[in-house]
């Protein structure tokens, strides 16, 4: 084998300026209850955390098509938040996923979070067993992003790094699964026209739930972060993203 394929790297515990624009944690559970229920025993138990309370278009889908259908089944139906608020909470029949929306409050602080959310969730008998844990980042860069990652598509000889290109990569890492989702020349919906961003997406995964939840989370977010800092190029992290480790 060959001793240079695999090349351990240093994972900085920050980088600035901090290209996060979306953190959520999502937990995919089993429960008998229906989605009419599970809502109002949600809303009550966070109501003061989350007053805000908007129906989403899969609520109003009857319950036969939504379960058969897979791309719906783990959808939300509902989601709670507070306007001004760091966080969001979205709801659906058998899914709960926290959402950290604005500034990235940083992983301890979303990780208690969704630590307190679950320990509540639980004392309301909502969760009979846990299916799926998520961590999913949204990252987002001003400039062609596509030329400071350690993967290179080219055609004929030809590198390929231009407006439009996109990678999508699914890796397995033992029982985990991370999705990436690699794009340039993207247009963001809370952008001026003129304004094209490159976009980093990475969603890492586990469906098989053998230890404690939060401990199969930290796993999760630990190789969702490794596996960001391994795609990028280490002289764009040392030279221009301030690595602190």
């Amino acid at each position: 084998m060959n001793e240079n394929m695999t090349m351990e790297i240093k994972i900085p515990k920050r980088i600035n300026p901090c290209p996060i624009t979306r953190a959520t944690i999502e937990l995919v559970f089993d429960s008998a209850i229906p989605l009419s229920t599970v809502i109002g025993i949600v809303y009550n138990e966070f109501k003061h955390d989350y007053p805000n309370l908007r129906e989403l278009p899969t609520s109003q889908m009857p319950d036969f098509i939504r379960r058969k259908e897979a791309s719906l089944q783990n959808s939300p139906c509902y989601l709670l938040s507070k306007e001004e608020g760091d966080y969001a909470l979205w709801v659906g029949e058998k899914v709960l996923s926290l959402t950290n929306q604005g500034s990235y409050v940083g992983w301890e602080a979303l990780r208690a979070k969704f630590g307190e959310m679950h320990e509540r969730i639980k004392k309301i008998s909502l969760i009979k067993k846990h299916e799926r844990i998520s961590v999913l980042y949204s990252n987002e860069f001003t400039f062609n992003i596509m030329e400071q990652i350690n993967i290179a598509i080219s055609m004929q000889g030809k590198y390929l790094s231009d407006a439009g290109t996109g990678v999508r990569l699914s890796l397995k890492d033992d029982k985990f699964i991370t999705n990436l989702n690699i794009a340039n020349d993207v247009q963001m919906q809370d952008k001026k026209e003129s304004a094209k961003s490159s976009v980093i997406d990475i969603a890492t995964w586990t469906g098989d739930i053998t230890n404690d939840i939060m401990q199969e989370l930290e796993d999760c977010h630990t190789k969702e972060k490794r596996a960001f800092f391994e795609l990028l190029n280490q002289d764009f992290i040392e030279n221009k993203l301030n690595p602190e480790y």
